[in-house]
């Protein structure tokens, strides 16, 4: 407990390298870094997706502020809505590693499984910085048809490298490739201003890469 205190409190303005060399100095084991490492920063990149629909929660009733009047029946009979999209002018940057990503879970199997997983890419020797992914502007979709929801999307401009020790199970599209469930073992895959988004429907969970390099 107190080297976690130690770690997110008083040593936060260090910098991640020399924050491990200072842990290290003190005698706290190296697995025991890393692992507080992995945590901490899934638990930062969480929080940015936990903030923005947060945030939407919070801008929309402002938005929707008008008076209110009665529809008659012919503006009633020409409403017709498909679904709703909310858009966020935010740019964000990390470099976040996370032991393993699972989503949708079903008939024996994930339709995504990805290990070893780098959200930017990182960098050797001392002094230098990993190389952040970057996102330009976060949207959520929702799909409706006949009055149910069809389909949500959250989504985003991307530009960085994704890498995995290994997708087990990949489900969606990587520059036109269609995969379903699909081993495609150790990859990066590499984003230059590339349209992303992932996708939740009755058929599942799909990550979509529209002009994206797989290495």
């Amino acid at each position: 407990m107190f080297c976690r205190w130690l770690y997110e409190a008083g040593t936060e303005k260090l910098g991640r390298l020399k924050r491990n060399l200072f842990l290290r100095e003190r005698g706290v084991k190296l697995s025991f870094i890393k692992h507080l490492n992995n945590e901490i920063m899934v638990r930062r990149f969480s929080l940015r997706i936990i903030y923005f629909i947060v945030f939407v929660l919070l801008i929309l009733p402002c938005n929707g502020l008008a008076q209110m009047r009665e529809m008659n029946d012919a503006e009633l009979s020409m409403v017709y809505a498909t679904g709703l999209r909310v858009k966020c002018d935010v740019s964000i940057e990390t470099y976040t590693t996370i032991d393993a990503l699972r989503m949708g879970h079903y008939n024996g199997g994930w339709d995504e499984n990805w290990r070893g997983v780098s959200l930017g890419k990182s960098t050797t020797g001392f002094g230098l910085i990993p190389r952040p992914l970057t996102c330009n502007g976060l949207y959520l979709d929702l799909a409706t048809e006949d009055g149910s929801l069809k389909e949500i999307k959250m989504g985003t401009t991307m530009t960085g490298t994704i890498s995995a020790d290994s997708f087990d199970s990949f489900s969606g599209e990587i520059a036109g490739v269609q995969y379903s469930r699909a081993d495609l073992g150790s990859k990066k895959i590499i984003c230059n201003n590339t349209d992303f988004y992932i996708s939740l429907s009755k058929e599942g969970y799909r990550v979509h890469f529209d002009n994206a390099t797989i290495k």
